[in-house]
């Protein structure tokens, strides 16, 4: 039985994904007390949405 589709999972990892990017900057933001500007152009570099490459891989047998 197939839960999800590979388009909703992707787009779902890609929402995570883009979540964690913006707690990420903010935290930076906080820590190096930028400004709105700062915070504004750190977002336009680094935050694009689906800019994320997932690889789906078979998991290794027989290791720990």
């Amino acid at each position: 039985m197939e839960i999800a589709t590979d388009e909703e999972t992707s787009r779902f990892i890609n929402g995570l994904f883009y979540a964690w990017g913006q707690r990420l900057i903010s935290d930076i933001s906080n820590a190096y007390a930028l400004n709105e500007e700062q915070k504004e152009v750190l977002e336009t570099i680094l935050l694009k949405p689906n800019n994320w490459f997932l690889e789906i891989t078979m998991p290794l047998t027989g290791h720990t």
